[in-house]
């Protein structure tokens, strides 16, 4: 079945490869994450499904640490954060372990002065959890918590980023609907007991900006390739009535 949803695009450099790993959902069927590689910019291979579980997954989260790749997709419907670890990149994908127990939504990792953070959502607003070791600790929750209950701020819209030296979180808002749009924030302060930041860029998708997501859309992941950013979006459409009526048919 073809795809109802394509949503959450982050990007990997690998190998002088680019690898996007997305989410993947059909009206009769949960979310999946599924891949594409490319060398050239111009000519995309599909890698078909990376990971599939008997539960909904979102928001592929991918990141390289000590010569290993590694996911963290969100499982909110599952009740767990986890980590798994590719055992064959960009293939098989292993759980090793369970970061944080609960409904979160949209976690991102930041290494940062030697200190894991883990940025989720939870019914609270933002969250920030910390560790020193990130396979052999548990996270602890962050001083300040919650960051944020501001809707329009406390969902991540994506990986944070580091352009000169300064660290930048895109958040999505969803104060009127859901991934209505994305503000980016300036993090001006992160230890373990202290956060600030600041918002520099308000709405980011309008018609100035691109006709082709114009209505809005929810997700930003940057990475630098062949000398150049690639930014990798998502955009907002309004669904079609038989897609609907497909999804009530599907929890039946």
């Amino acid at each position: 079945m073809l795809p109802h949803t394509l949503a959450d695009p982050f990007l990997m450099v690998r190998d002088d490869a680019l690898y996007i790993f997305l989410e993947s959902q059909s009206p009769r069927h949960q979310g999946k994450i599924i891949g594409y590689r490319t060398t050239d910019l111009n000519n995309y291979k599909s890698l078909g499904t990376i990971l599939e579980e008997d539960h909904h997954l979102s928001y592929p989260f991918v990141f390289n640490y000590d010569d290993s790749q590694y996911l963290i997709p969100e499982s909110e419907s599952a009740g767990e954060v986890a980590l798994y670890k590719f055992e064959d990149f960009p293939y098989r994908p292993k759980k090793i372990k369970v970061l944080l127990y609960g409904n979160y939504h949209d976690s991102s990792l930041f290494y940062h002065h030697k200190i894991w953070y883990l940025f989720t959502t939870s019914s609270k607003g933002l969250e920030i959890f910390w560790t020193e070791n990130l396979m052999e600790s548990n996270f602890q929750p962050h001083a300040a918590n919650p960051i944020t209950s501001n809707p329009k701020f406390s969902r991540s819209a994506g990986s944070i980023f580091i352009i000169n030296n300064k660290i930048f979180r895109p958040c999505q808002d969803c104060s009127n609907s859901y991934g209505e749009n994305i503000h980016i924030m300036e993090i001006t302060d992160l230890s373990c007991h202290k956060y600030s930041e600041r918002k520099i860029y308000n709405n980011l998708f309008n018609s100035t900006f691109s006709k082709w997501n114009k209505n809005g859309g929810h997700h930003l992941s940057i990475v630098n390739f062949m000398d150049k950013y690639i930014i990798a979006t998502d955009k907002k459409h309004y669904d079609l009535y038989i897609n609907k009526f497909f999804s009530i048919l599907s929890r039946l």
